[in-house]
């Protein structure tokens, strides 16, 4: 699965809180790439809501933008630790 996010879908996206989608399962997602990640709060909301809704998942991979700050990145890794996961065996890889 690949979502790609410019700035004019920021606004969709604002609403991703994962109890407005208390009635949604992810139930065939396996495997999800997130590409040129930067860590902006609709962002982390889709992480968030994938990791919590997708009780098949195996693996995400987080791909960082290029221009992500070292400081940023351990804050983006800091926050996904604490990410509840829908399957115990979801492995979240993050590189920058």
């Amino acid at each position: 699965m690949e979502i790609e996010l410019g700035d004019e879908d920021t606004p969709a996206l604002e609403c991703l809180e994962v109890e407005a989608f208390s009635d949604v399962t992810f139930d065939h997602l396996r495997e999800v790439e997130v590409i040129d990640a930067i860590g902006s709060k609709p962002e982390m909301q889709l992480i968030k809501l994938l990791l919590a809704k997708s009780p098949v998942l195996v693996r995400m991979l987080i791909i960082a933008c290029g221009f992500v700050k070292k400081s940023a990145t351990i804050k983006i890794l800091t926050e996904l630790t604490k990410f509840q996961r829908a399957s115990p065996k979801a492995v979240v890889d993050y590189t920058y």
